[in-house]
């Protein structure tokens, strides 16, 4: 029996698995399963999870949909787990109803949420929910409140209360500022407008970033309710690495010059 043909015979005996799974089944090294992964994805025999476990992606049979979302949930971060939670409870969530932390959390559990987008209705819903056509009017006027709501991005220079370091790199992002909430000499906070929402990007000009920082940025993150970019241009310390992994989740990204 070829490798292909075992691999299928694999996932419908046992269901979802990692590449190394199918690995230990055939016999061979594991770049040699996810070649033949790869090729049934391409033929459509195979689907993969939109979210991985570790590096590697959950590869199933169709049907199998709700034993890889079991797979992956207990993988996921408090603030991830607490989200599908919310979209299982509430069934459909509009951008409006989210933080601008969640919207960027929401990318990430494609395997859990539907991205909706019609003339009547823009945001996500859970898997198994089914708008009602009562709901779908509602969130049109949440959306047309949304579009007045939107804060003004401030894009001439001479608006700007920071030096130019700062406005080059917040440039070099494809971002614009949205509101300066404080500019010091050696640290400077300020609201911007990414591609992928709104963050507080956080520059701080020190030798060395302790952990006591990144409690810091994080607190930002939780009080104003929006993801944190630090950027510094000092060493970010073993100790402030591990907080960051150990607590903070998506809500704090540490960038080095």
């Amino acid at each position: 029996m070829e490798y292909a043909d075992k691999t299928l015979t694999c996932l419908k005996e046992s269901g979802p698995a990692l590449p190394i799974d199918i690995a230990s089944f055939l016999g061979v090294d594991t770049t040699l399963a996810k070649a033949v992964l790869s090729e049934l994805v391409e033929k459509g025999l195979v689907f993969k999870s939109k979210r991985t476990i570790g590096d590697s992606f959950v590869y199933y049979l169709k049907g199998q949909e709700d034993k890889v979302r079991d797979m992956i949930y207990p993988h996921l971060s408090v603030q991830e787990r607490n989200l599908v939670e919310t979209f299982k409870e509430k069934g459909f969530l509009s951008p409006d109803d989210l933080t601008p932390a969640e919207r960027f959390l929401v990318k990430r559990l494609g395997d859990f949420l539907v991205e909706v987008k019609d003339k009547n209705m823009i945001g996500w819903r859970y898997f198994s929910y089914t708008p009602k056509k009562k709901e779908q009017k509602e969130e049109k006027v949440r959306e047309e409140v949304q579009e007045k709501k939107q804060p003004k991005v401030i894009e001439k220079r001479k608006k700007q209360s920071i030096d130019d370091e700062i406005f080059d790199v917040i440039n070099s992002m494809n971002s614009k500022i949205v509101k300066v909430i404080s500019s010091k000499k050696m640290s400077s906070k300020i609201l911007i407008s990414t591609p992928f929402g709104f963050y507080l990007f956080i520059y701080v000009k020190k030798k060395n970033i302790t952990d006591k920082d990144i409690s810091l940025a994080y607190m930002d993150a939780i009080n104003m309710k929006v993801p944190v970019i630090l950027y510094t241009t000092g060493n970010v310390s073993k100790k402030a690495i591990e907080f960051k992994t150990k607590n903070c989740g998506e809500l704090v990204k540490i960038v080095k010059k």
